[in-house]
C-alpha cells in the first residue's frame, strides 16, 4: 500500500540575476502545452481537520502526550522521536520556526541515548533534508544503513527519496532522478510523486510536474485536506510561473477550500491579489499571516508592496521586522534559512551580507536555484564576471526558469551580444510569455 506521507515543501523567495562575462551555451526551447489537469482533477480529501485553526488543536494535543511521554521515559529514544515528530507536525501545520528548532534539538537527545544499530536515524535523515542541512542527511541515512531493524519497504523507498532529494539539491538532477525512479518501483508513493514534480519543474517541465502532482493526490491513502492544499498550491504556483495567473487562483481557491484559513494560502492569495490589481487585498493578506505566525516572508512581501505604492514609512518598519526575525532564524538553524535570508538583505538590507549569506547557501545546497540567488548578490556587490560564471552553471546544471533567461538575455544585450539576447528572451517568453508583463514584476512568491 502507498505511503500516506506527503513531502509539504515550504514556501521559497525570488532568487534570480545578474552580470559578467561568459561563453554562451546552446539554449533549446521548451515547447509549452495546455495543462494535462486543473484543480478540478483533485480527489475528495479523505480525513483529518478541514482548516488550520482545528489542525492547530489537534497538533497541540500530540505534543502535550509526546511531551508526557518523553518526560516520564527519558532514557528511550522512542519518546523523543514521537515528540519531534509531533513538534515537526506543527511547523507544518502553522509555520511555527521555533517548533522545527526544538523537533531537532529532540531528534539529537534521542540519538544520544540510543544504542548502536538503533535510533532515529530515517527521521533525523528527513529532518536534516527538511532544513537543507544535505550533510546532516547523509549522516542519518549512514546511521539508517547500519540499522539492526528496518522496519518496511517503505523506509526503503524513503531512504532512496532521500538520496535523491541530496543529489538534487547538489545539482546532479539526473542522479536524483535514478534515485527517485529506484524509489518508484520499491513503493510508487505520493512522497515520490511530490519530488519528480519538484525536479520537473525545475527543468522548466510544468505540464508533467503537475501531473506527477496529481498523481500523488491520487496515490495518496488518506489525502488529508491539508496535504491536498499543499498540492493545489503547488500546482498553482508552477501556473503563476509560466504566467497563467488565471489557472493558478483556481488551484489557490481550491486548497482555501480544501483547507480553510491555511497561512501559506493566504501568501499566495495574497501574491495573485497583487498581480491582479488588488493592493489592499494583497496587503491585508500579507499582514494577517505577518502577525498572526511571525512569517518574515509576509514582511518581506508587505515591505516591497508598500515601497512599491511609496509609503516608505510602512516598507522600512515592516522590513526591519523582517529583517530581525530573518537574524534569529538564521542563528537557530542556519542551512534552513541563509537563502531567505539572502533574499532580503538584496531587497532591504545591505548587499555585502547578501553576498556572505548567499555563498553559505551555495556551499551547503550547490544547485541551481543557489547558483541564481548567488549570482544575484554577486552582481549586486559588482562582480559581474563572477555572476555570470554561476548563472551559467546553473543553466548548465539543466536549472530553467523564465527569470533566468530574461537574466541572461539582459545581460547579453548590455554585452553588445544582441544574437544571444533574442535567444534568451525567446526561451523566456517559451516559458512564460507574461514574463515581460508589468505584473511579472510584482511576484515576491510563485517566481519559478
Amino acid at each position: 500500500m502507498p505511503r500516506t506521507r506527503l513531502l509539504i515543501f515550504v514556501l521559497g523567495f525570488p532568487a534570480v540575476l545578474v552580470a559578467g562575462l561568459f561563453l554562451a551555451p546552446k539554449i533549446v526551447p521548451h515547447s509549452t502545452e495546455e495543462p494535462h489537469y486543473s484543480a478540478s482533477d483533485l480527489p475528495h480529501a479523505g480525513y483529518g481537520p478541514v482548516s488550520q485553526g482545528d489542525a492547530e488543536t489537534k497538533v497541540r494535543e500530540r505534543i502535550e502526550y509526546a511531551t508526557e511521554l518523553a518526560a516520564e521515559r527519558p532514557d528511550q529514544w522512542l519518546p523523543k522521536q514521537v515528540l519531534a515528530r509531533a513538534l515537526r507536525s506543527r511547523y507544518l501545520v502553522d509555520g511555527n520556526a521555533d517548533a522545527l528548532r526544538d523537533a531537532g534539538r529532540q531528534l539529537a537527545l534521542a540519538r544520544s541515548v540510543a544504542d548502536d544499530g538503533a535510533g532515529p536515524a530515517l527521521v533525523s535523515a528527513e529532518w536534516s533534508m527538511e532544513v537543507h542541512d544535505l550533510d546532516g542527511a547523509e549522516a542519518g541515512l549512514a546511521a539508517y544503513d547500519k540499522s539492526v531493524v528496518k522496519l518496511s519497504t517503505g523506509e526503503q523507498a524513503t531512504a532512496l527519496e532521500l538520496r535523491g532529494d541530496i543529489n538534487f539539491y547538489r545539482g546532479d538532477i539526473s542522479a536524483a532522478e535514478r534515485l527517485y525512479d529506484a524509489a518508484r518501483k520499491i513503493e510508487n508513493g505520493p512522497s515520490v510523486q511530490v519530488r519528480l514534480a519538484v525536479l520537473e519543474k525545475s527543468r522548466g517541465n510544468f505540464d508533467a510536474a503537475i501531473t506527477h502532482l496529481v498523481n500523488a493526490a491520487r496515490l495518496d491513502s488518506l489525502r488529508t485536506p491539508q496535504t491536498l492544499a499543499n498540492i493545489a498550491l503547488q500546482a498553482g504556483a508552477i501556473e503563476f510561473a509560466r504566467g497563467r495567473y488565471d489557472v493558478a487562483q483556481k488551484w489557490y481557491r481550491k486548497a482555501d477550500e480544501l483547507f480553510a484559513d491555511y497561512w501559506k494560502t493566504k501568501l499566495y492569495l495574497g501574491e495573485a491579489a497583487l498581480v491582479a490589481g488588488n493592493t489592499d487585498q494583497a496587503a491585508a493578506m500579507f499582514e494577517n499571516v505577518a502577525v498572526d505566525t511571525g512569517d518574515p516572508q509576509a514582511m518581506d512581501a508587505l515591505a516591497m508592496l508598500y515601497r512599491r505604492s511609496g509609503d516608505r514609512q510602512r516598507s522600512k518598519a515592516w522590513a526591519a521586522r523582517a529583517s530581525a526575525e530573518w537574524e534569529k532564524r538564521v542563528g537557530d538553524i542556519p542551512s534552513a534559512y541563509v537563502a531567505h535570508a539572502a533574499e532580503h538583505e538584496l531587497a532591504f538590507g545591505d548587499p555585502a551580507r547578501a553576498l556572505s549569506y548567499a555563498r553559505k547557501n551555495a556551499t551547503t545546497r550547490p544547485n541551481g536555484e543557489a547558483y541564481l540567488l548567488l549570482a544575484r548578490a554577486l552582481s549586486a556587490n559588482g562582480q559581474d564576471s563572477a555572476a555570470m560564471r554561476q548563472l551559467m552553471r546553473a543553466e548548465r546544471a539543466g536549472w530553467k526558469s523564465a527569470r533566468l533567461y530574461v537574466e541572461i538575455a539582459q545581460l547579453s544585450a548590455a554585452l553588445g551580444d544582441e544574437e544571444h539576447a533574442a535567444e534568451a528572451r525567446d526561451m523566456a517568453l517559451k516559458l512564460n510569455p507574461q514574463i515581460y508583463s508589468p505584473e511579472a514584476t510584482l511576484i515576491w512568491f510563485a517566481h519559478g
